[in-house]
Formats: C-alpha cells, sequence, structure tokens
C-alpha cells in the first residue's frame, strides 16, 4: 500500500523590528521589516489587515487585506518590508493592523504567524511654556510644558544661546511623558 507523509514547513525564526511604523518619509520607522528563517522552500506572504476592537477589546481584523507581499523563498532567511503602504501605492491611515506572515509549501502545506503593528504618523505634542523668549531668567530655571506623544519613547531637551544657536547643551533626555508640567531643570 504506498503512502505518503506531507511535513508542515516550519518557521525556524520570525520576527518584526517595530511595533510602530511611521511612513512619512522622515527615515525613521518609516518601513516594517518581517525577518524570517523557514526550513523548506515555500511561498511566503505577508498580508497587512485593518482592524476593529470587538466589545471584549480584542482585536479583529477585516477580512480583505489592504496589502500583499509575496515572496518565493527557498529554505533558509528571508526578508519582506512593508513601506506602510496599501496594494493601489497609498499610505494607510493611521490605526491598528494585522500583519499575518504565511509560508506555504509546494504541497500547499502551511504556516501562519501573526503580529500587531500601529501606524502612527500623527506629529507630538511639544510646548515650552515657561521661559518665555522675553523671559528673564536665573542661574537654575525649571523648563515648563508638554512632551506627549501616544507612542512616546523619549524626549530630549535641549538649550542654545541665541534665536539660531550654532550649538545645543543637554538639559535633560526623559522616557515618560510630561502633560503641562517640569520638563527639565536648566542649570545656565
Amino acid at each position: 500500500v504506498p503512502a505518503s507523509l506531507a511535513f508542515m514547513v516550519q518557521w525556524l525564526g520570525i520576527s518584526i523590528d517595530h511595533k510602530v511604523i511611521s511612513p512619512n518619509g522622515d527615515r525613521i520607522f518609516d518601513e516594517l521589516n518581517l525577518s524570517y528563517n523557514i526550513d523548506a522552500n515555500a511561498s511566503v506572504q505577508m498580508r497587512v489587515f485593518t482592524t476593529n476592537k470587538a466589545s471584549d477589546g480584542s482585536l479583529v481584523p477585516n477580512p480583505t487585506p489592504v496589502r500583499t507581499i509575496t515572496v518565493d523563498q527557498e529554505s533558509g532567511s528571508g526578508n519582506i518590508v512593508w513601506d506602510g503602504k496599501d496594494d493601489s501605492g497609498s499610505f494607510v491611515p493611521d490605526g491598528t493592523y494585522q500583519i499575518t506572515a504565511r509560508a506555504t509549501d509546494h504541497c500547499n502545506n502551511s504556516n501562519e504567524r501573526t503580529f500587531i503593528v500601529d501606524v502612527d504618523n500623527a506629529a507630538p505634542t511639544t510646548i515650552i511654556a515657561y521661559p518665555k523668549v522675553e523671559s528673564v531668567i536665573g542661574n537654575i530655571v525649571e523648563i515648563a510644558g508638554t512632551a506627549n506623544d501616544d507612542h512616546l519613547e523619549y524626549y530630549t531637551l535641549e538649550a542654545g544661546k541665541g534665536y539660531a544657536p550654532d550649538a545645543w547643551t543637554l538639559v535633560t533626555s526623559k522616557a515618560a511623558p510630561v502633560q503641562n508640567g517640569v520638563l527639565g531643570t536648566w542649570k545656565t
């Protein structure tokens, strides 16, 4: 009696380089890189889906992907880059997206992994409320204002002399948002 065995293609490793991308052309997190390693020759497909929140708070992907990228891959390492655009070449709007990576071998066996990614092109809120340009300051100045963003990693506060400084001095760098508070203490 003839018999055959079918083995599913396996991900030996798979990851994305960012959980937040900002495809705005400033070369900072403009793209998402999906890196992978598979154990057999396969077609590797990355699909990008918009998501909605269910009543229980979970994310539900929409049934139709906004972007599909497919590459034929020999066993081993590879990567797929998503530039934040949909299949028509337009940038997707800000929001939460599900990235689905599927490897399908020549026997049509497949293996799938998913990732959640935020697209965020909104500029951070940055305000220096004090001191103002006309303020007379002492030797130690508390800089007051706002440094905030939905995906804030850190902010850096620097001081320079004049309206167009040639040199900047670090005042502080912090990893927490500030809303109408003290951004840092400047020792002039």
